[in-house]
C-alpha cells in the first residue's frame, strides 16, 4: 500500500487490519501480472531463460560440461600494484 513510502509504513501497521489490505494485494497482484505479460509481449526474458555470465564464459572457451558443473564459482583477484609518483 505504500509503494516504497517508508514514512507510511507505521501509519500501515497500525492502523489497517488484514482484510481491509487484501482489496490491495489483489490489485497489486494483477498489476503484476499485467507487467509481466506486456514484457513478455515485448520479448523480455525471464530470468531463468537467460545464461548466467558464467555459462556463457564457460562455454566461449570452449568447455562443454555443463551436465556436470557445480557452478562454484572462485573470484580470484590480481593483486594490485602501488602506485608510483611521476611514472
Amino acid at each position: 500500500m505504500t509503494d516504497g513510502d517508508i514514512l507510511k509504513r507505521d501509519d500501515l501497521i497500525w492502523y489497517f487490519t488484514l482484510e481491509e489490505i487484501k482489496p490491495y494485494l489483489d490489485h497489486k497482484i494483477r498489476n503484476v501480472t499485467f507487467r509481466e505479460a506486456v514484457l513478455s509481449f515485448m520479448g523480455v526474458k525471464t530470468t531463468t531463460d537467460v545464461e548466467s555470465d558464467y555459462c556463457k564464459a564457460c562455454k566461449a572457451a570452449g568447455k562443454d560440461h555443463c551436465d556436470t558443473c557445480d557452478r562454484d564459482i572462485k573470484v580470484i583477484e590480481e593483486p594490485k600494484k602501488g602506485k608510483t609518483l611521476g611514472k
